[in-house]
């Protein structure tokens, strides 16, 4: 679709450029009139129009390029913060892991003291 969408903005800006010089080679031409007087053909008044079809052009490739760029951002945001919740889970897992080995160990010291003893020493120790 990458490929796609850059031949296609390339020959928008193609057809806006040959279109906004074959305006300004004609903005000099006086009006056509007819034998009565009134204006047949009106440069100024075609330039405006080809402008009012122009503009929707530019603005759509102009957008397309600047909406690709905060999505490529976005991306990049994402990945990192993907990255950082897996590191997260990974530091949760392994402190979980430590304290179940701090657990038995208290266990296997004290195995005979009670569970007011063993919950203090695991106050003191932060478990």
């Amino acid at each position: 679709m990458g490929p796609f969408r850059i031949l296609l903005s390339t020959v928008f800006v193609a057809v806006i450029g040959l279109w906004a010089w074959a305006v300004y080679t004609k903005l000099g031409v006086a009006p056509v009139v007819n034998s009565d007087g009134t204006i047949q053909y009106d440069e100024f008044t075609r330039a405006k129009d080809i402008l009012a079809l122009l503009l929707p052009l530019a603005t759509a490739v102009a957008g397309y390029w600047f909406a690709r760029e905060a999505k490529e951002e976005a991306q990049e945001e994402k990945r990192e913060a993907v990255a950082a919740k897996v590191a997260a889970e990974e530091a949760r897992a392994k402190a979980e892991e430590g304290n179940l080995r701090t657990q038995q160990a208290l266990a296997r010291l004290m195995p005979e003291a009670s569970l007011e003893a063993q919950a203090e020493a695991r106050a003191i120790l932060g478990t």
